[in-house]
């Protein structure tokens, strides 16, 4: 049984994964939370997979949206969500790998956005994401997402920024200026605060969120391959108008298995990326407002503590793809150092607000309702 309609949207960004599009979709008709319009935005709308999928399949949602991206890009494809979801009170994106392992996981982390006091702005949750073979900066990844506690590298940089950086002052939860988050702590507590969202899961009050949220040198870095960490900068932005929270007992997982796709993942690209990704971080660690120079220094701290070792483990093993991940990482340090991203330098030639009303234009309704 559904419970009353919260005038919900739900984006979902996919790119050339019609299969776990379709087992997510199975999981949200299973929801007691009725979904008013679900978003469905194609970052490879040429195949026409995706679009096949979802005439295939009974609707989750009263309304059924498809939006085929001009761009294969997350944090633009979220921008296209977010502008497809007006009207709505609360938008909730998700992943098109993930799988709801409860009927109640949407209600679970919807809860606290139900309160009309409006204080909670953003909803995120814990799940574990897949070990990737072969990447040879574990660590530094540890300090975008969180530590790898099941990795001595990822456990060397995480020690190694409590004791010379800015981490160690960083309550649990929260986030340092250089993009490192600390996990929230263990709590037998539904919820817990929070400095940024997880970007595979993603629920917001469409009231904190606005056109500024979203950042067209962002868009040109998930254009280019460098996007990672769009999740943080959204969510930061979003934040500084609210409450941020993470639910701990949702039961959303994501599966291992599934290759990322919004970044590049050759050795020497995946460590330009995770440097130069961290100037953008940098630059709206404190959301709309511009960084301090105690930011700046922390950035610089941590670009130096994560060469350093990303070179030390080159070095070691002989490892052709570790050399390639520090080579990567130092000349995208060197960049964020001296420069900051850019779309007018990344991608001079795109003209994003135009080439987003252009792609909202073709949008396809499958199933028509109103919210």
């Amino acid at each position: 049984m559904s419970e009353p309609s919260l005038h919900l949207a739900v984006c979902i960004p996919t790119y050339r994964r019609p299969r776990l599009l379709g087992l997510l979709l199975d999981d949200l008709r299973r929801q007691t939370v009725s979904i008013d319009r679900l978003i469905i935005v194609d970052g490879d709308p040429s195949s026409a997979d995706v679009a096949e999928t979802l005439k295939q399949q009974p609707c989750a949602a009263r309304e059924l949206l498809y939006v085929p991206s001009n761009h294969a890009n997350l944090p633009y494809q979220r921008f296209l969500g977010w502008k497809a979801a007006s009207g709505a009170a609360r938008l909730l994106y998700l992943d098109d790998d993930l799988r709801l392992l409860s009927a109640e996981s949407v209600a679970t982390l919807l809860r606290p956005l139900r309160a009309d006091r409006g204080r909670v702005v953003g909803i995120t949750t814990e799940f574990a994401l897949p070990r990737e073979d072969g990447d040879q900066d574990r660590g530094v990844r540890g300090g975008i997402n969180r530590p790898t506690h099941g990795s001595c590298n990822g456990l060397r940089v995480w020690n190694g920024f409590r004791r010379f950086g800015s981490s160690h002052r960083i309550p649990a939860g929260g986030l340092s200026p250089a993009g490192h988050r600390r996990p929230p702590a263990v709590s037998n507590k539904p919820y817990g605060r929070v400095g940024c969202l997880r970007g595979g899961v993603m629920a917001y009050r469409m009231s904190a969120i606005t056109r500024d949220c979203f950042s067209d040198a962002l868009f040109a870095m998930g254009e280019r391959g460098w996007g990672l960490g769009e999740d943080t900068l959204l969510s930061r932005r979003i934040g500084s108008r609210g409450v941020l929270l993470t639910a701990f007992q949702a039961g959303i997982v994501h599966p291992n298995g599934h290759a990322p796709v919004a970044y590049r993942r050759d050795a020497f690209g995946r460590g330009y990326a995770t440097a130069f990704s961290r100037r953008l971080l940098n630059d709206h660690f404190r959301g709309f407002d511009p960084p301090q120079w105690p930011d700046r220094l922390a950035l610089i701290k941590s670009y130096a503590i994560n060469a350093s070792l990303s070179w030390v483990r080159a070095l070691r093993p002989a490892d052709g793809k570790a050399r390639a991940f520090a080579a990567g990482y130092t000349l995208g340090a060197l960049r964020g150092t001296l420069q900051a991203p850019a779309s007018r330098r990344l991608t001079p030639g795109i003209d994003w607000r135009a080439d987003a009303e252009s792609a909202l234009a073709r949008t396809r309704i499958l199933i028509a309702a109103s919210l």
